[in-house]
């Protein structure tokens, strides 16, 4: 059981580094064969890797067929009209930075490369190879968040990413299979508003970095008094 567990968790993590090779190698030339067709793609590309590594090795984000299907049809139709829509226009930068960016990349960041080690690790016996599999997943996921991002974001998005990734570990634990499942809805939340203080609102640097990360820690919070309620997590 052991054996197979480790095994599963190593392909696991394979998976995630070739999917972000392959996003990220795609991300590298597309501006430059596709202009501003780049933008759509990029999304419909990320979308399409995740849906298919999801289908190879059968796992879940959602723990519900349906669901992955539901999120992945929407996302791509938002991602479709970027084809119509100038991405550089007002309407096509709320539609990329706003609807698609937290969406899009908490899916595949923290849903998709985290969780589908994560969720293989998570039933192992030995603590040891847990710890191991979900710190390289971990590295995997939050390396991968931050090199996506230009260089003079690198801090930002580290430090947001950890965050994120803290949430979606810390919900995905629980027992509670409502709360587990849509773990992700938790780490977009903060990500979309984020997000949103940059392209709506003009407000103080200090002010626009409270906001987001404050949210961090009430759904933090949140996750505390369950666990103070009861032991909720599952080893």
């Amino acid at each position: 059981m052991t054996y197979l567990q480790i095994r599963s968790s190593l392909i696991g993590l394979m998976i995630c580094i070739v999917s972000f090779i392959v996003v990220f190698t795609f991300s590298q030339y597309a501006q430059y064969y596709f202009g501003d067709n780049s933008v759509p793609l990029d999304r419909l590309v990320t979308l399409a890797t995740a849906a298919f590594f999801m289908a190879v090795s059968r796992y879940s984000l959602f723990r519900d067929r349906r669901l992955d299907i539901v999120f992945l049809t929407v996302f791509c139709v938002i991602s479709a009209s970027l084809f119509i829509i100038p991405p550089a226009s007002y309407a096509g930068n709320f539609i990329n930075i706003l609807l698609l960016a937290p969406f899009i990349e908490e899916y595949f960041f923290r849903g998709f490369m985290l969780g589908l080690v994560y969720d293989s690790a998570i039933g192992e016996k030995d603590l040891r190879t847990k710890i191991a599999a979900v710190i390289a997943a971990i590295s995997v996921s939050l390396g991968g968040f931050v090199i996506m991002h230009t260089m003079n974001e690198y801090l930002y998005s580290f430090i947001y990413g950890f965050y994120f990734t803290l949430i979606f570990i810390a919900f995905r634990s629980l027992r509670n299979k409502k709360l587990s499942k849509y773990a992700l809805f938790l780490t977009i939340l903060p990500h979309l508003l984020n997000n949103l203080i940059v392209f709506v609102f003009n407000l103080p640097p200090l002010v626009g970095q409270i906001i987001p990360v404050g949210s961090v820690f009430v759904i933090l919070i949140i996750w505390s008094l369950f666990i103070y309620k009861k032991p909720l997590i599952e080893y």
